[in-house]
């Protein structure tokens, strides 16, 4: 969003164009990620379902991360079968860094590595151990995500703080013990962990004269 507001200047109107490009680019992307495996009628037909699906263009309206971050996991994928399909080892450098800069946008697509490492190893197998690139690439990756880890790790010490002394207040009322309060606070600081996972051990009836 720096860019466009550098351009543009810093207006909604501004925050708004970067979401329609990413929609447009992630859009694009998934119509040539489906190109290699369907027709050019389909891989429209896929892009045209991705763009009109409800939650899609809901968030496509919004000043949001979910449009922006599908734009570098969509073409960092794209990038990732085409190495896997040539092995030019340069598409596998720009799949990587499109998929470290993703991650400063929304870190839980770091869960897409488990999938991409499993099919690397399916088809290089030990080779990919022998394989200078690959610790370049590890290691650039690395160095990489230091700046987002040093600062996922102040947000995370900034908003474990704000929120255990708001929930202390409130948590003889809203808690039934400590190990809930503890769960909660835990949960709300660290972005990555989903409130779905936690709120049902923080759900429970609510105390006369506590407001709903």
């Amino acid at each position: 969003m720096a860019p466009f507001y550098a351009i543009f200047g810093v207006s909604q109107e501004s925050a708004l164009l970067t979401g329609y490009v990413c929609y447009t680019f992630s859009a694009v992307g998934v119509y040539f990620l489906a190109r290699n495996w369907l027709s050019q009628f389909a891989s429209f037909s896929t892009a045209l379902i991705f763009v009109l699906a409800p939650e899609i263009t809901f968030w496509g309206r919004q000043v949001m991360l979910e449009v922006p971050v599908y734009a570098f996991l969509n073409w960092g994928i794209y990038f990732f079968v085409e190495y896997i399909k040539t092995e030019k080892i340069y598409q596998l450098y720009l799949s990587i860094a499109l998929l470290v800069l993703g991650l400063y946008i929304k870190t839980p697509i770091a869960f897409i590595a488990i999938p991409l490492l499993f099919v690397l190893l399916r088809k290089r197998g030990l080779d990919v151990f022998k394989d200078k690139h690959t610790y370049i690439i590890a290691f650039l990756a690395i160095v990489g995500i230091i700046p987002l880890v040093y600062i996922t790790l102040g947000l995370v010490i900034f908003r474990y703080h704000i929120f255990k002394h708001i929930f202390y207040l409130k948590m003889n009322i809203y808690f039934p013990n400590t190990l809930t309060y503890t769960i909660l606070v835990v949960s709300v600081s660290i972005p990555s962990i989903p409130a779905s996972i936690t709120s049902p051990l923080t759900t429970g009836p609510i105390p006369d004269g506590v407001p709903e």
